[in-house]
């Protein structure tokens, strides 16, 4: 029976023509909860607090505040779509990627500051964070605790990037990232671009290849995934380079929006990133999610954040309707997995 769901599991990955976590034929129920329950109860909650919004907050449904929603959801989004792979393959998530984010923020605002070309400064954002990423992927790969190991680092980027500029902001000349940091094709920004076109692609990895399948079954059952020779450390590094990626490409479209590196920027973020990745409906044990499911996450964390800012409420209420949202988006998942673990 083993070799026989270890044979099934590996043509999953080989081909994507199976169901990774089930191989047992489903009625149309347990189908639509399966692939379906949780995104359309997150779409659901979305649109009921878009309705709460608009009937309680007369500025809460303006042309204005929905672009500057979309704009925030759109940083955290990015962040997130990276913390998707972590989570997918069965690694929780990361808490050091605001200081990733921080240190890329800082090293593009001072590469500009000294002359670089705006596009060559984000490249070497995107690859420290990839290189960031990749340290700490090999650590957990090696049997690091990977919320153990991103808490160090993320205390240990925090620490170096203070060191290294003394606590004081990169500054960047306006004119040097305009394009960056003010484009808006099709009246769109491009840092909203940049998120719906990222979840989009991550999405299609995650589905249609190799690495993608085996990110889900890695997640889904380690156990088996090894037995058929999955490279599992191979599989947790390449989702810690994906997620600092992503979060260097998130400090840099914040150092060109505020024109300025800083160790603080994308302060807060851990907590909102892993808030739209459990509010998403990505499993946390890791093997059942998607990027797009994030993506809902991320709007619904924004557009939460904003309407409680817009009636007045304070950062520790706040952060505390966020931490429910988190509680109750986790054992939303485990209810409709009929309190199931996996």
């Amino acid at each position: 029976m083993k070799r026989v769901e270890e044979r099934r599991a590996s043509t999953a990955v080989a081909d994507g023509s199976a169901q990774i976590s089930s191989m047992e034929p489903l009625n149309v129920w347990d189908e639509f909860r399966s692939r379906f329950l949780v995104p359309t109860i997150a779409a659901m909650s979305l649109a009921v607090l878009l309705v709460i919004g608009g009937a309680t907050t007369p500025s809460f449904l303006t042309g204005e505040n929905l672009l500057n929603i979309v704009q925030v959801a759109s940083l955290i989004g990015i962040i997130a779509i990276g913390t998707t792979f972590l989570t997918l393959s069965g690694n929780f998530f990361s808490l050091s990627l605001q200081q990733t984010g921080a240190m890329c923020s800082i090293v593009f605002a001072a590469g500009v500051g000294t002359g670089w070309h705006w596009t060559f400064a984000l490249i070497v954002a995107l690859i420290l964070g990839g290189l960031l990423g990749l340290i700490q992927g090999v650590i957990v790969a090696i049997g690091g605790n990977p919320i153990i190991v991103t808490i160090a680092a993320g205390a240990a980027i925090y620490g170096l990037a203070s060191i290294v500029t003394g606590s004081r902001a990169q500054i960047i000349d306006r004119d040097q990232v305009a394009w960056l940091a003010t484009a808006q094709p099709l009246g769109i920004p491009l840092t909203t671009w940049a998120f719906v076109l990222l979840a989009v692609i991550a999405q299609i990895v995650i589905v249609k290849t190799r690495f993608g399948r085996s990110v889900m079954l890695a997640g889904a059952n380690r156990d088996t995934a090894r037995s058929v020779g999955l490279p599992i450390g191979r599989i947790s590094a390449g989702a810690f380079v994906i997620s600092g990626v992503c979060a260097g490409l998130a400090g840099a479209f914040v150092a060109a929006q505020s024109n300025r590196g800083l160790v603080t920027n994308l302060d807060g973020a851990n907590l909102e990133v892993v808030a739209a990745v459990l509010v998403g409906g990505t499993a946390i044990q890791g093997g059942e999610g998607s990027t797009l499911r994030t993506a809902l996450g991320a709007v619904f964390i924004a557009l939460l954040q904003n309407l409680l800012i817009l009636q007045g409420w304070s950062t520790g209420p706040r952060q505390l309707a966020e931490g429910l949202a988190v509680v109750v988006g986790v054992s939303m998942f485990w209810i409709v997995k009929g309190g199931r673990k996996s």
